[in-house]
């Protein structure tokens, strides 16, 4: 796969390698070779899919220097000590066994460094370039069908996912966009070339934790829940809408109340049929 990678070998021509060897050092464990700098993103992003196994960020190491040099870090979704799985815990009032899924973490090696710096041609030019440093080298299975739902998903769907999101659609309706078709997933079972990765499966659950994420940040206006509900009010009565505010005997007993104006209209509408639902068996 390294082999045949299109941004390799175009950035080995760019830089004026040996044409029969679009490598810097390549041995049994390491491959070092030339990117186009604007080009690293879109080859760590197809070398993922087509190895079916993600890279996740470590750290941005930047040089104290005139050239501006920078290191990006880069370690295997399955690097860190492997988690021996116990018995499923119990918990809640109930004491139900909870599952547990397996975890992916099994001490593989397999790193990936990219540093952006200045080369130096064969006519003594500079100009910008990237040398990635890769141990290839996996301890687990390359796209294997059994473990695919272990895998992490990848930064850029994760965008693509908050982006859709952000523009307004609803979980169902990015899942359907996102989901790989039943046609495709048959030609790729069957054989075709190409390699399944996580992305291609969009679960209920992966829309809905960045959908919480972009609505918890939304809905809270400060990280102290107090000061949150109290600028709350603020919008409220400055929408005309209703609030409540009460303290109670103890200091951490605050109550408050909020409707909007959408929300007094509609029960001016329908103000003969009223429910309150609330925690601690307070209902009618």
């Amino acid at each position: 796969m390294l082999f045949d990678d299109a941004n390799i070998r175009r950035s080995a021509k760019h830089f004026k390698l040996d044409p029969d060897s679009c490598f810097i050092r390549f041995d049994e464990n390491v491959a070092e070779f030339y990117l186009i700098p604007d080009r690293f993103e879109a080859w760590k992003e197809g070398h993922q899919r087509s190895i079916s196994t993600n890279f996740v960020f470590k750290g941005n190491y930047k040089y104290n220097d005139p050239d501006n040099q920078y290191r990006l870090t880069f370690e295997c979704q399955c690097a860190g000590k492997k988690q021996v799985r116990k018995e499923s815990p119990k918990g809640g009032k109930s004491g139900k066994t909870r599952s547990r899924k397996q975890g992916i973490k099994m001490d593989c090696p397999s790193r990936l460094a990219a540093l952006f710096q200045p080369i130096t041609m064969a006519d003594g030019t500079r100009t910008p370039g990237c040398i990635v440093e890769y141990r290839y080298q996996h301890n687990h299975s390359l796209g294997d069908i059994t473990d695919l739902g272990t895998r992490q998903k990848s930064d850029a769907i994760k965008a693509t996912i908050e982006r859709l999101l952000n523009q307004g659609s609803t979980i169902q309706r990015v899942m359907q966009q996102l989901t790989m078709d039943y046609d495709k997933f048959t030609q790729i079972t069957r054989g075709n070339g190409q390699q399944l990765s996580r992305d291609d499966f969009v679960t209920y659950d992966d829309v809905y934790n960045i959908w919480h994420r972009i609505t918890t940040n939304t809905m809270r206006k400060d990280p102290d829940p107090v000061l949150s509900a109290m600028k709350w009010m603020e919008k409220f009565e400055s929408d005309k809408g209703f609030t409540f505010y009460e303290e109670g005997d103890k200091p951490s007993d605050v109550y408050f109340g909020f409707a909007s104006l959408w929300q007094l209209q509609q029960l001016k509408t329908h103000g003969r049929t009223i429910c309150f639902d609330g925690t601690h068996d307070v209902f009618g």
